[in-house]
Parts: structure tokens; C-alpha cells; sequence
């Protein structure tokens, strides 16, 4: 259940920044896009965060995560902080 919330919010948050940069249907409202673009990126970026914190946290007898692991969480949470500043340069861009 996990992974698949957060590979969901992963394609809301890129599929909403898609849709944001390129505007395919420009009737398409502004503030629900914006809004699932946020709760998407904002997402990945928290929780991969929290889980390379936790990786890279030195633990009592266990055993460490292997690179992939940690780089994967990295990745998750660079690509969360991407997608957050997308939409915040859309809007600079786009502004009279």
C-alpha cells in the first residue's frame, strides 16, 4: 500500500506539471492543477527525505541499506524538489 501511494502521488505530481507546462486543454482551471502538483511533489520530496535520513542514520546492530536503496531515496526526494519548483517558475514565467 506504501509504495503504491507514493508512486501514485509520483504520476499526480508529474502528470500535473506536465500539464502545467505545456497546457494541452488551456480551459483547464489553474488552482486544482497547481494544488495536485504540490501535494505530489511535496510528497515525494517529504518522504524520500525522511527514508534517506533514516538510511543514512547509523542504527544500532542492523544491518546498512545498500547503495541502491539509499540512492533511490535520493532520487525520490531531488525529483520531489524538482517537481516543486516547476509550477513556482510556471507562474514567474506566466506573470503580466
Amino acid at each position: 500500500m506504501l509504495h503504491g501511494s507514493r508512486a501514485a502521488f509520483a504520476a499526480v505530481a508529474a502528470v500535473s506539471v506536465l500539464v502545467l507546462a505545456f497546457r494541452p486543454l488551456p480551459g483547464l482551471p489553474l488552482k486544482p492543477l497547481l494544488g495536485a502538483a504540490w501535494v505530489g511533489a511535496s510528497t515525494l520530496a517529504a518522504w524520500g527525505g525522511w527514508l534517506l535520513f533514516a538510511a543514512l542514520a547509523p542504527l544500532g546492530g542492523a544491518e546498512p541499506p545498500s547503495a541502491l536503496t539509499v540512492s533511490a531515496y535520493a532520487v525520490e526526494m531531488i525529483s520531489g524538489l524538482l517537481l516543486s519548483c516547476v509550477p513556482a517558475r510556471l507562474l514567474t514565467a506566466r506573470r503580466p
